[in-house]
């Protein structure tokens, strides 16, 4: 017959995947005490900034914090924005942004800075690129009062500097301070519109691709219908000869003409968005449709008789602000009163190069289940037409009050295999929780790969996950790094990413067949080991099992069967470890296989960084099985009885 020799390769898997939870770096509210024992909201907005010369920051914004730069004025609680170092001192310092008057400053104008909520949205430009890296923060509740306009104005603004978090100065942007467009009158008997007056320009912020724009969602503008405002770069139409043009061309953007037009939409010249609709309440963009074509995307979580819409739109080739916004589609939220649209996140989940579009709606509930919070994802079709819009929903861990959701963030590519992958944040769900979901092809995640909670940091954070950055390598391993901000008990914390290995293995036995006679034969465990920017060499463990039911063979020379084993394997090579196996006695069970079990995994180095050493992916192939084949003298693995009998009469009686 033909017997069975079975060896069997496992792989221990982790809970966890390739964020390092256990050597995060958590900031703390570096600003003095509050008053009255009101939360700075230090974590509330969140980005992750690496500059081009290499230093990695971490801004933070405060919107309720005291500044140092008014100290000597009335000003409460006009919110503040911090940098901290990633490098050795991991120190946060203020960073200074004056705050001005938009308009002249002449007598009877004012400018309110208290309870502007300066940093309550911020972003920064993930790469440097054309001589720029613009890093922006907003004011939308920033208020002021002309002589001209009898009400007092909370258009908001913004402010950006470029490349340097360290000694470049802000430049500030403020879109909806036009004292005309204030408020309007259609006729003397219609009521006022309240046009810029209540705009919040800055609500929310988004940089596109292209470094030269920048997206302010305005969701008061025009009786809260909300409009998302366009910054870009100013181009004068220079003749081709210049002295003046070929000086810009040689010494990069002039900083005088970045993002120095503002393109205002006016909302009611489009039929998709209706008064109190709130549209701009979060921005984002992507190439949904085309490689080559990127489309804009706004919450209005208010929209659609209040079951939440977005609106994937291109702005128009003219800009007078009277022209209806090219709408390609809309996305209709399936609950009243869920806040669909809420928040925006534009990763491409599938790899087929076209962006997806994840939508929050915090507010989602369920029997019992109030403002438990949902996420649903839109994705990009081959045909070009439309976001293909899916009836998979998520929820987390589907708690009450969670408002899973609220936060949505593009991380990157976490674990280099191919799909970008995004994050969830749900602040209310106990002390907060963020969730990863990792990409993966032409679907959608079946679920979380992982949980982050408080309880993996040991600051006593409240309120983790109301910010989440995008993702940025910060510490330059080609794998991006993540910042959540915990914005009720006032921290931030960055996680970085361990490189991903990828380990595949075979085993074999010489001889390949093996004889009932035979008393030994050798088995060769290899493992190849690989990935993405990992180490040269690293090291792998594990535990070899010989027949663990009925040990019919054994190791040679410990005369044991089982035992355990650590090696180095270098990147890119066939690591290859030879056994010489005994063989005790198979003949009482030659129908059944023998056994061998390996387990193996990546072996940490205690006396090195964890972020430097590899971890493997949890979802992948866990064993390798090879049969070697014990030769019985059957044709076939079950030896049959073959007997005949040939008779022949000699004579008759």
């Amino acid at each position: 017959m033909l017997g069975l020799l079975l060896l069997v390769w496992a792989v221990s898997s982790s809970h966890s995947f390739n964020l390092e939870l256990r050597e995060a770096l958590v900031f703390p509210y570096p600003g003095p005490p509050h008053p009255r024992h009101r939360q700075p909201y230090f974590g509330f907005t969140v980005a992750l900034h690496l500059q081009h010369d290499g230093e990695p920051w971490l801004v933070v914004g405060a919107p309720r914090a005291n500044s140092s730069q008014y100290q000597s004025e009335d000003v409460v609680e006009p919110g503040t924005v911090f940098k901290c170092s990633l490098h050795n001192n991991q120190q946060c310092q203020e960073i200074i942004i004056p705050v001005h008057l938009p308009t002249a400053p002449v007598e009877g104008n004012n400018i309110y800075r208290s309870h502007m909520w300066l940093g309550g949205s911020l972003d920064s430009q993930p790469t440097y690129c054309n001589d720029r890296q613009a890093t922006v923060v907003c004011a939308p509740l920033l208020r002021s009062s002309i002589i001209e306009v009898s009400w007092t104005l909370m258009n908001g603004a913004c402010f950006w500097l470029n490349s340097s978090l360290v000694a470049s100065p802000f430049s500030q942007k403020s879109p909806l301070s036009d004292k005309e467009k204030q408020s309007i009158k259609y006729t003397e008997a219609d009521p006022d519109v309240y046009y810029y007056i209540y705009g919040q320009a800055g609500f929310s912020v988004h940089f596109p691709d292209d470094h030269t724009k920048i997206l302010l969602g305005a969701p008061g503008v025009f009786d809260w219908q909300g409009t998302v405002v366009r910054l870009k770069d100013f181009r004068l139409n220079i003749h081709e000869g210049s002295r003046r043009r070929k000086r810009r061309q040689a010494h990069g953007s002039n900083e005088r003409f970045m993002f120095a037009s503002s393109y205002v939409p006016n909302p009611d010249s489009t039929t998709q968005i209706k008064d109190y609709d709130m549209a701009g309440y979060s921005v984002t963009s992507g190439r949904y449709l085309e490689k080559d074509r990127v489309l804009y995307a706004t919450g209005a979580p208010n929209g659609a008789n209040s079951r939440g819409k977005v609106i994937i739109f291109d702005f128009p080739s003219t800009e007078y602000g009277e022209e209806s916004l090219d709408v390609v589609q809309e996305l209709i939220g399936p609950q009243f009163g869920a806040s669909f649209g809420a928040a925006l996140a534009s990763p491409d989940i599938n790899g087929d190069g076209l962006s997806d579009l994840v939508v929050g709606a915090p507010l989602f509930y369920e029997s019992e289940l109030p403002d438990m919070g949902m996420v649903r994802i839109a994705l990009s079709s081959k045909q070009g037409k439309k976001l293909q819009e899916s009836n998979t929903s998520y929820n987390g861990s589907g708690v009450s009050f969670a408002r899973f959701g609220t936060t949505l963030a593009s991380v990157g590519d976490l674990n280099a295999d191919g799909y970008e992958d995004f994050a969830v944040g749900a602040p209310f769900e106990g002390n907060g929780a963020v969730y990863i979901y990792l990409g993966a092809d032409g679907d959608m995640p079946s679920s979380h790969s992982q949980r982050l909670t408080p309880d993996d940091f040991s600051a006593g954070l409240r309120g983790f996950g109301m910010a989440l950055s995008r993702g940025v390598d910060v510490d330059k391993n080609d794998y991006p790094d993540l910042a959540i901000g915990s914005f009720l008990s006032g921290h931030a914390v960055v996680i970085k990413s361990r490189p991903v290995a990828v380990l595949t293995a075979n085993i074999t036995s010489s001889p390949t067949a093996i004889m009932l006679g035979d008393t030994a034969f050798t088995v060769t465990a290899c493992v190849h080991y690989h990935g993405m920017s990992v180490p040269t060499v690293t090291a792998i463990k594990g535990t070899l099992t010989l027949d663990p039911v009925k040990s019919r063979i054994q190791f040679s020379d410990t005369k044991t069967t089982s035992r355990n084993f650590a090696t180095n394997i270098r990147v890119d090579n066939l690591t290859c470890i030879p056994y010489s196996i005994d063989v005790k006695d198979i003949t009482t069970s030659v129908h059944e296989p023998i056994l061998l079990q390996l387990s193996y995994e990546l072996a940490e180095d205690p006396e090195q960084p964890l972020i430097g050493q590899p971890i493997g992916d949890p979802e992948a192939e866990t064993e390798v099985i090879s049969r070697v084949r014990i030769m019985t003298g059957c044709e076939t693995e079950i030896c049959k009885e073959n007997l005949f009998v040939a008779a022949n009469f000699i004579a008759y009686e």
